[in-house]
């Protein structure tokens, strides 16, 4: 994707780690040029996120330079600096990392109360695609999160992205969840101590390098399997990623999970519900235990 203006002025390698400041990890400049950067960061990952949004059929954009500006998410951006036909450079596409806190059931059933790294958005350009630059994009964060892909949370991911994590990682068995997010078998499994392991009153903590079955050593692009990635980590309770219809952004509405909103102790959403042709609103119930 191309803009009007030289992205090279603001990007100093292929990927790019980008946070709340919009600031590029490794620009330097004084105030004036400070400023121009975050603008011109700010417009592309709006971009961006426009062209996530288009291509996974989103009804709303989920990645902007604004929203980036008010959360502690993390964008990477995969550029080409040589690319464009005016030699400008151009944006290939985007990764959104962010640590949220959830209730996880595991392949038993249990809940578990987790506070973990989560993808919440991904996106290469159409004309990009199949050319090993989302893998590329995918192991670079694996190397900065230090984590590895079977203990991440993913935010609606589309049927394509189920099957990029299929081919090229072996995550296949999607535990069922009642919010939006999926997990896979061997998300709970062989965690960090400190980092994703249980502590004292069994919460979990965020995901660390270790993996279910497999070795992951630094490589020029991220981490690099030493074995072919599959996890040995059966349940009879997982879901087969084939019924890929069924999970992320193809999914069926999920009703209000009133359980969740008990457990959390927060009070339920307003809904709606017709009369007489009209809409009246229900008022929001507050539990108590």
């Amino acid at each position: 994707m191309e803009f009007n203006f030289n992205i090279n002025n603001y990007f100093q390698d292929d990927i790019i780690k980008i946070g709340s400041r919009l600031i590029p990890d490794g620009f330097v400049g004084d105030r004036r040029e400070i400023q121009d950067c975050v603008s011109k960061v700010s417009y592309i990952v709006t971009i961006l996120g426009e062209k996530s949004a288009k291509a996974q059929g989103l009804q709303k954009v989920i990645t902007s330079g604004e929203k980036l500006r008010n959360s502690d998410h993390t964008v990477y951006m995969l550029v080409d600096l040589k690319g464009g036909s005016k030699g400008l450079g151009t944006v290939v596409g985007l990764l959104k990392m962010g640590v949220k806190h959830l209730y996880v059931f595991d392949a038993g059933g249990k809940t578990h109360e987790i506070t973990t790294k989560c993808i919440l958005d991904f996106y290469v350009h159409e004309s990009k695609q199949r050319m090993g630059l989302g893998k590329k994009l995918f192991q670079h964060m694996l190397k900065e999160e230090r984590v590895d892909p079977v203990h991440l949370a993913i935010d609606k991911p589309s049927s394509k992205f189920l099957s990029f994590l299929l081919k090229h990682y072996g995550l296949q068995n999607i535990i069922p969840q009642m919010n939006n997010f999926v997990v896979f078998e061997g998300f709970f499994n062989n965690r960090s101590p400190g980092v994703g392991a249980p502590n004292e009153n069994g919460q979990l903590f965020p995901a660390g390098l270790n993996t279910c079955g497999n070795q992951y050593t630094s490589g020029s692009t991220g981490f690099t399997s030493t074995s072919s990635p599959t996890y040995n980590c059966q349940s009879t309770t997982a879901m087969n990623v084939s019924n890929i219809s069924y999970y992320g952004r193809q999914a069926p509405h999920k009703p209000i999970s009133t359980m969740g909103m008990i457990l959390q102790q927060k009070p339920a959403p307003s809904q709606q519900t017709p009369q007489n042709g009209r809409y009246r609103e229900i008022l929001p119930v507050v539990y108590h235990s």
